[in-house]
């Protein structure tokens, strides 16, 4: 498979994601919104699909599922590359998480991460909308 191929096919991955995501990332994706907090939802970063980019404050978001207790080294390598790719720093949230107290997850996000700049991320690396 050619490397445009798989550009295309990481693109087209993300708009199957975007558009049937979990139950999950569709409550979080309502609250960051409800909120005001800035975000890019399912955001294809090279070669990975990232649940959230909140670009303005310098965090990529992922909603975890039960799927992830068995891909642990798979996870690690991913959240080093990305946070040392994009500058950001990867919080993962588990489902269960979401569920039960996403208004405390909401509040501590902004306090921990408050608004860093109003630029979009660099994406000279990666496949992004803005790359």
């Amino acid at each position: 498979m050619s490397r445009k191929q798989k550009r295309f096919n990481v693109h087209k991955r993300a708009t199957r994601l975007r558009k049937r995501g979990t139950k999950w990332e569709q409550f979080v994706l309502v609250a960051l919104r409800r909120n005001h907090i800035n975000c890019l939802f399912q955001y294809v970063y090279k070669p990975y699909i990232v649940d959230f980019l909140l670009f303005d404050r310098d965090v990529i978001l992922e909603i975890e599922g039960k799927q992830h207790a068995n891909r642990v080294t798979y996870d690690e390598r991913r959240t080093a590359f990305l946070e040392e790719t994009t500058g950001c720093k990867v919080v993962r949230w588990k489902n269960t998480e979401v569920t039960r107290r996403l208004p405390a997850l909401i509040t501590q996000l902004r306090a921990e991460f408050p608004v860093a700049n109003n630029h979009p991320p660099d994406t000279t690396y990666g496949y992004g909308l803005f790359g």
